[in-house]
């Protein structure tokens, strides 16, 4: 049997049929079945945990950006030396 939380809820479901069926178990049984109800309880409180933290370790960590030296003012903005140097060598074209 995997090991899923729908599988411990299953047992966890059985048990406590078990604990609640009055006429069964002796009070000794029913404080054990009862631990037992407990501990399953815990594990599957643990594997939820443990899932939700593997899936926020598996999502990727945003990287800082990292210049490349081909272009070494990629991202800034542009200066007016820039756009007139650009004029400049379009000459003058309006880009219709």
């Amino acid at each position: 049997m995997k090991l899923t939380e729908e599988s411990l809820n299953l047992v966890i479901d059985i048990l406590n049929d078990l604990i609640c069926e009055g006429k069964m178990l002796n009070d000794v049984e029913r404080r054990s079945l009862l631990n037992a109800v407990m501990a399953i309880t815990a594990v599957k409180e643990r594997s939820v945990v443990s899932v939700s933290s593997r899936k926020e370790q598996s999502k990727k960590e945003k990287k800082e950006r990292e210049i490349d030296p081909r272009f070494p003012n990629a991202g800034v903005a542009w200066n007016e030396a820039d756009e007139s140097l650009l004029r400049d060598v379009s000459g003058g074209c309006t880009g219709r």
